[in-house]
C-alpha cells in the first residue's frame, strides 16, 4: 500500500512538472533571461548574477503560478507571460501575480512589518510584458491596460502590459537583440508549420526538433529534453484544444439553456486535464457516448 502512494507521488511530480510550459522551462535559465531582459529594457548587462528569479511556483489550477518574473539589477521587477491563445485578461492576472511577488520581495527583506511605518518602503520598478504566438490575428504590439476592464472611467489604479505577437514577420528587432528569444520562435512557428501541413503532434515535433539541430538552433537544450519538450507542448497543445472544445460548448449552452451541462462538461476536462488524459478530452467532445462514459467513470 505504502508502496503505491510512493509510486503515485512520483508520478503526479513527474506529470505536474511536464505541466510547465517550454517557454518557462527554457527561459528558467539566468543567461538567456538576462539576453531576454536586456533586449526588452534596452539594456546591455552581462552579469548573469544581476537576475534575481523569482517566478511564483503554484500548484495546477490553485495557487498563483506565473511564467517568468524575476528581480533585475536590484531595480526592475519583470515579470513575462507567454500565450498561444488571446487572453485581454493579462493586465488583471498580472495584477495578481505582482502583488503576491511584490509581498515575497517585502518579506525576503525583512521589511514586512515596515508596511505600517512611516519611512517609505523602495520596490523594484516594475515591468510587465506578453508574449503571443496563437493562430488568431493580433497587431505587432499594444498596451493592454487594467483600466480597460473596469465599468467607467478611473484615475486611481492603473497596470500596463506591452504585448508583442511573436508570430512569423514581427518584431524582428526585439529578435535580433535576443539569439534564445529568435531561437524559440524558430522552433515554436517550425511546429506549427508542420501541425497545418498535416502532420500528428508527435511528428511535428520530432521534425522540428531534427531541423533546428542541424541548425545549431537550442541544440544542447533540445538535445537533453527531447521528451520532456514532446511531453510539455503535447499538454499545452491538449489544452488549447480543451479551451476551444469548453468556449464553444459555453456558447452552445448559452444558445439552448444547456447550462448544467455545460456546467459538466467542464467538470470532466478539469478533471482529464488533471489526470494528463489528453486523448479522452478529443473523445469526450467528440462523441457524446463516450462522454457519457467518462461522466459515470469520474462521477461526474
Amino acid at each position: 500500500m505504502a508502496k503505491s502512494k510512493t509510486k503515485r507521488k512520483t508520478k503526479n511530480k513527474v506529470r505536474s512538472k511536464y505541466r510547465d510550459s517550454m517557454f518557462r522551462d527554457f527561459f528558467n535559465d539566468k543567461t538567456r533571461l538576462l539576453s531576454l531582459c536586456n533586449a526588452l529594457l534596452d539594456t546591455d548587462s552581462n552579469d548573469p548574477n544581476e537576475i534575481e528569479i523569482n517566478t511564483l511556483n503554484g500548484i495546477f489550477f490553485s495557487q498563483s503560478k506565473n511564467d517568468l518574473s524575476c528581480i533585475f539589477r536590484n531595480h526592475f521587477l519583470v515579470i513575462i507571460e507567454h500565450q498561444s491563445t488571446k487572453n485581454e485578461n493579462m493586465p488583471l492576472r498580472i495584477f495578481f501575480y505582482a502583488s503576491e511577488i511584490f509581498k515575497n520581495v517585502i518579506a525576503s527583506r525583512k521589511a514586512k512589518e515596515k508596511v505600517y511605518n512611516e519611512e517609505l518602503i523602495h520596490l523594484p520598478i516594475p515591468e510587465f510584458f506578453v508574449f503571443y504566438n496563437g493562430n488568431d490575428d493580433e497587431e505587432e504590439s499594444r498596451i493592454l491596460k487594467l483600466s480597460d476592464a473596469f465599468y467607467g472611467n478611473n484615475e486611481f489604479l492603473e497596470l500596463k502590459v506591452k504585448l508583442f505577437n511573436l508570430n512569423e514577420g514581427n518584431n524582428q528587432k526585439i529578435l535580433s537583440q535576443c539569439s534564445y528569444l529568435q531561437h524559440y520562435c524558430t522552433f515554436v512557428n517550425r511546429v506549427k508549420s508542420n501541425l497545418k501541413s498535416g502532420m500528428n503532434i508527435k511528428e511535428a515535433i520530432n521534425e522540428a526538433v531534427d531541423f533546428c539541430c542541424e541548425n545549431n538552433i537550442m541544440t544542447d537544450y533540445l538535445n537533453s529534453k527531447r521528451k520532456e519538450i514532446f511531453d510539455m507542448i503535447d499538454f499545452q497543445w491538449n489544452m488549447n484544444e480543451a479551451k476551444k472544445v469548453w468556449k464553444q460548448n459555453v456558447i452552445e449552452a448559452k444558445e439552448t439553456g444547456r447550462a448544467e451541462g455545460e456546467n459538466r462538461l467542464g467538470k470532466l476536462i478539469s478533471k482529464l486535464l488533471s489526470d494528463g488524459k489528453h486523448k479522452e478530452i478529443q473523445e469526450a467532445a467528440e462523441n457524446e457516448s463516450r462522454r457519457h462514459q467518462l461522466y459515470q467513470q469520474y462521477n461526474i
